[in-house]
């Protein structure tokens, strides 16, 4: 609308159509914009954990997260278990994610940064388990007891820090067990300590 003022009243008058048309157009354009600038600076973070036992549900999870993962993939499970997430570890690794794999056991793994830890006698009592950190930012952990599973998945922050530290702490664990094993396995204190951090 259009609007002038003639003998103190106002008056208006409808825009042509084309230059309606074209405003209108515009003013859509700016606010779709807007929104697209508003909406790409939040990020959203479900800080909720949720939980599941079922081990087919828990390779769908890991296998979903693997696949929308970005930036970086940490993982770290027991060599049987590994071998079914290999190829997606694969794909992801070529499409330029960091992968970053700790492996229980003996396996080909052909990942550019892979870390063995080899069970000993002592370890007998090793729990199974399975831990995926994604672009720092989700996790997925699950536990065998019992020949039962069960898993947690979230983005809780706390959570996320702290399995990314366990997964490191596993690293730097098997890269100085394999430099040190046998000098470590002497003190019998040590030992005892040492095969504590692993459980």
């Amino acid at each position: 609308i259009m609007e002038a003022v003639s003998e103190k009243k106002k008056m208006y008058t409808a825009l042509p159509l084309n230059q309606a048309v074209e405003r209108l157009t515009a003013e859509f354009q700016e606010n779709i914009e807007k929104f697209k600038t508003k909406t790409s600076k939040r990020t959203f973070r479900d800080d909720r954990v949720w939980s599941f036992k079922v081990k087919a549900t828990i390779q769908t999870q890991i296998k979903q997260l693997i696949q929308e993962a970005e930036k970086s993939i940490r993982f770290s499970a027991w060599t049987d278990d590994f071998a079914a997430y290999l190829p997606l570890l694969k794909a992801k690794e070529a499409l330029g994610v960091d992968v970053k794999v700790h492996i229980v056991g003996e396996t080909q793994a052909d990942l550019k940064e892979t870390h063995y830890f080899i069970p000993t006698e002592e370890d007998v009592f090793l729990e199974r388990f399975l831990l995926l950190i994604v672009d720092d930012q989700e996790i997925v952990f699950a536990t065998n007891e019992d020949k039962s599973w069960q898993a947690i998945r979230t983005m809780s922050p706390p959570f996320v820090k702290i399995f990314a530290e366990f997964f490191y702490h596993d690293v730097v664990l098997t890269k100085i067990l394999s430099k040190y094993s046998d000098t470590l396995m002497k003190d019998p204190e040590i030992k005892k300590t040492v095969t504590k951090l692993r459980l």
